[in-house]
């Protein structure tokens, strides 16, 4: 082992020391996504325990390398994420609108979660326009010009952001987007 590995193994060692399992394994997924590299479930030990080899293990092409490990985690599934998105060189296009609600104002808040989802899943970042959302909502037939913007005030802590600069999910949008995803 060279001097300069040795050294990092040491720091690594140290740092990882205290956590728990659970915990180091979660800060080396993160830590080789922030560095570009794949970094499997099952070679984390995630798929042991499981205890199962489900499809989340599989890779999705065109997977941002920051959303991997959130995908393993959350345990969606490449065939879930299928049906409602189309991966297509480094894009992710929302093609299906996941969910059974006929209430508008859902299918709205439904379609800004996917928008942002979408947008998480390509580049790491949950972040998209205004434009991009109202003109998702225009394909899927819920965009109500008269009560969109009440709509919107529905967000929650979804959702944070403006019409003017742009939304973003937080934690709980990016959760209560991956539930619409598995349901």
């Amino acid at each position: 082992m060279s001097g300069s590995l040795a050294a990092a193994m040491t720091k690594i060692v140290e740092i990882l020391g205290p956590l728990d399992s659970d915990e180091r394994k979660r800060v080396v997924q993160a830590a080789f996504a922030l560095l570009g590299e794949p970094a499997s479930p099952r070679a984390l030990g995630q798929a042991s325990d499981r205890g199962d080899d489900d499809a989340s293990d599989e890779a999705v092409p065109g997977v941002s390398p920051a959303a991997a490990p959130w995908l393993a985690k959350t345990k969606i599934t490449k065939e879930q994420l299928e049906q409602n998105l189309h991966f297509d060189g480094g894009t992710v296009k929302v093609i299906s609108l996941p969910g059974s609600t006929t209430k508008r104002i859902d299918q709205v808040i439904h379609t800004y979660l996917m928008q942002g989802f979408a947008a998480f899943l390509a580049t790491g970042e949950a972040s998209f326009t205004d434009k991009e959302a109202r003109e998702l909502c225009e394909h899927f037939g819920c965009y109500d010009a008269t009560n969109h913007a009440k709509y919107m005030k529905e967000f929650g802590n979804r959702i944070t952001g403006s019409k003017n600069s742009g939304w973003k999910l937080t934690a709980p949008g990016l959760n209560a987007a991956a539930e619409l995803v598995k349901a």
